[in-house]
């Protein structure tokens, strides 16, 4: 039982730093970039942001739940966090074939690591 309770506040802390973290980020990397981070979505910090925090939420969720799943600390949610954002990467450069890493992707791997050290270090203090 504690553990299907672990893993339901990993994925709620984890949707909700995914949210608050993909907005910022997002924002912020559209700011610096106009128009060319995000590109089927009209321009505009918030705008993007708003969909980053989506897209991260889900992302964070995913996290979550499996850090809170399996119990993990610090370190290692967040190697599971890069483990992710590999992952989500290997699979656009296989169907693109081609490996380019920019500052968005820096920005994207560093928000999984960052949503799961928060997740592993705010689920002790839940639970």
């Amino acid at each position: 039982m504690t553990r299907l309770l672990s893993s339901i506040f990993g994925l709620l802390l984890g949707v909700g730093f995914g949210v608050i973290v993909g907005a910022v980020s997002f924002a912020i990397m559209e700011k610096l970039n106009p128009s060319t981070f995000v590109i089927f979505v009209p321009s505009g910090p918030l705008r993007v942001g708003i969909l980053g925090g989506l897209l991260m939420g889900l992302a964070g969720g995913v996290l979550g739940l499996i850090t809170g799943a399996f119990g993990l600390r610090a370190f290692p949610a967040a190697a599971v966090g890069a483990l992710l954002f590999a992952v989500l990467k290997a699979r656009s450069v296989y169907r693109d074939a081609r490996l380019t890493i920019n500052m968005a992707d820096v920005s994207l791997g560093l928000d999984f690591v960052l949503i799961g050290l928060l997740v592993a270090l705010s689920l002790p203090r839940v639970i």
